[in-house]
């Protein structure tokens, strides 16, 4: 699976001008050239940025509607850019999905779901992250599983893991995890209910590993990197990150799991 990082910033970056060498894009991540996970703010900039046609995208897969991971024209404009042969599917919360036009094939999820899109098979997870105290809509995580058996853990946003994703994972090793790292160095912050710091992230993989959710080859990939939450310059970030033992995310950065 070819994983493409379009954006990697959480939502304290300025998105009111456009994106620079200098600014994080809003988080979103392109599997295999087709799947989309999250469609926020700069979506659009970072796929052109990256030199991906709109009309190529298949689906998006939401995790949650917060602004920074959901733009509903973004959407829209990319379920209905010109030169498309087929329909855009979005798998996401009910909520979100009612909110997109017709041009959208809608696939409402609530956790604990599976379903399979580009040969990738995935597990809907719950997430630890609160949309809105006045709405029922649910934020997720996914276990995504390749063709080949390789297994990724996309976790984000959330902190900490719930107990039901936990027992979602089930028992066999993840090859990757993509944490969400929003906090970084600010330990022990007030968004300590719903992001991680590094510590924070070390303890769950100390724990993980003993329970045999992962072992010493796990990847480990930092994403939603707060402006101001991280060290001022990308030396700094990535030396923080190394000091973690996990790689720090930047824009247009691929993987290949």
């Amino acid at each position: 699976m070819q994983i493409t990082f379009l954006g990697t910033g959480a939502a304290d970056w300025n998105w009111s001008i456009p994106l620079d060498d200098t600014r994080r894009g809003s988080c979103c991540t392109l599997l295999d050239g087709k799947v989309l996970i999250d469609a926020g703010a700069t979506v659009l900039q970072s796929l052109d940025r990256c030199a991906v046609a709109w009309n190529t995208v298949e689906a998006v897969v939401l995790t949650h509607s917060h602004s920074d991971h959901f733009n509903v024209q973004a959407v829209n404009a990319i379920a209905e850019a010109p030169g498309r042969t087929q329909k855009l599917h979005f798998f996401g919360a009910p909520e979100a999905a009612a909110l997109l036009n017709s041009s959208v094939e809608k696939h409402p999820l609530q956790w604990g779901d599976r379903f399979e899109f580009n040969r990738l098979a995935f597990t809907v997870l719950p997430a630890n992250h609160l949309i809105n105290g006045a709405t029922r809509e649910e934020s997720f995580n996914y276990l995504i599983t390749t063709p080949e058996g390789k297994r990724l853990f996309y976790a984000l946003d959330s902190a900490w893991i719930t107990t039901r994703a936990r027992h979602l994972l089930g028992g066999e090793l993840l090859d990757m995890i993509i944490w969400d790292a929003t906090s970084g160095t600010t330990f022990c912050d007030w968004r300590f209910a719903e992001h991680n710091d590094l510590k924070m992230i070390a303890y769950m993989r100390e724990s993980m590993f003993k329970a045999k959710l992962i072992s010493g080859s796990t990847g480990h990939v930092f994403n939603h990197i707060a402006r101001t939450l991280w060290p001022a310059d990308d030396a700094a970030r990535s030396a923080a990150a190394a000091e973690y033992d996990g790689i720090l995310a930047f824009d247009g950065m691929q993987m290949t799991l």
